[in-house]
């Protein structure tokens, strides 16, 4: 009827619609990013139908005569899951390299924020240490403008600029405690490109991987012994492995944040009778 709300597309359908959109433009959007006349409102309002949790952003590409398209999880488990689907259901693409995480910066020079003004990457120092029992990097970075500045917009700076220097995916996998600066210390003595190469050759050092594919890891986890009724899910499954830990927690959790609300795709458990395992 006229008064009944309509459904919302579901996930796989609004893919469906962007790639028919994209492929249909991507020689016209090769050509406006490369002479800059590229409108990002256009392409930013096509991956927001697609869903607004999904970040993106244009990038150089390894590949001569294309460029470089970002779609971005933004450090979420689970929306990672969606940025995977989006980019399996891409077509033949001539003019573009698709990317499901921010890649390390190689052209940008600075980045402007609010009405702070620029900040040169170049101007950045970083210092770097690596925890062999814990497997994680630590980091403190400094900027010279960092004493002007309030705690929020120095943590927002210092991300962007270890993006710049290490990519997502990277420090995702192998970064930990990140700590900004006002004051800068003689350890930071390394600029983006040095933190780069220092980073890579600690973990290759450790043997371990810095190109890590997220895509491939999981999480083992233990459940401990419920009551019947405790749980939706089987009360005697106590271990597993999982790629993202949000619904093994909503499990427990009757306030769990849903990060794929809205977005037209959700979660589903799934029980499986023990004898046929």
């Amino acid at each position: 009827s006229a008064g009944r709300r309509r459904r919302p597309a579901p996930f796989k359908a609004r893919v469906d619609d962007f790639w028919r959109w994209f492929a249909a433009h991507e020689r016209r959007l090769f050509n406006e990013l490369q002479d800059g006349s590229l409108d990002p409102a256009e392409l930013g309002a096509k991956v927001d139908a697609v869903t607004p949790v999904l970040a993106w952003e244009m990038c150089p590409s390894p590949e001569e005569g294309r460029e470089g398209f970002t779609v971005s999880a933004e450090g979420s488990p689970s929306v990672r899951l969606l940025v995977e689907a989006l980019l399996d259901a891409a077509p033949p693409l001539e003019h573009w390299t698709l990317f499901g995480s921010k890649q390390p910066g190689e052209g940008m020079r600075s980045m402007r924020v609010g009405d702070r003004g620029e900040f040169a990457f170049a101007d950045f120092r970083f210092a770097v240490d690596f925890d062999a029992e814990s497997e994680r990097l630590s980091i403190q970075v400094h900027h010279p403008r960092f004493s002007e500045l309030g705690p929020e917009i120095r943590s927002q700076l210092t991300f962007l600029a270890l993006e710049q220097a290490l990519g997502e995916d990277l420090i995702d996998a192998w970064v930990g405690p990140v700590e900004d600066t006002p004051e800068r210390t003689p350890d930071q003595k390394y600029g983006v490109q040095e933190l780069r190469r220092q980073v890579r050759a600690a973990l290759e050092l450790n043997d371990l991987d810095p190109d890590l594919d997220l895509s491939t890891q999981w999480t083992g986890y233990s459940l401990p012994e419920q009551g019947d009724g405790d749980l939706e899910a089987r009360a005697d499954v106590l271990t597993g492995t999982s790629r993202t830990m949000g619904p093994i927690r909503g499990l427990f959790d009757a306030d769990f944040d849903d990060e794929l609300a809205g977005t037209g795709a959700c979660f589903a458990y799934a029980l499986l009778p023990v004898d046929d395992l």
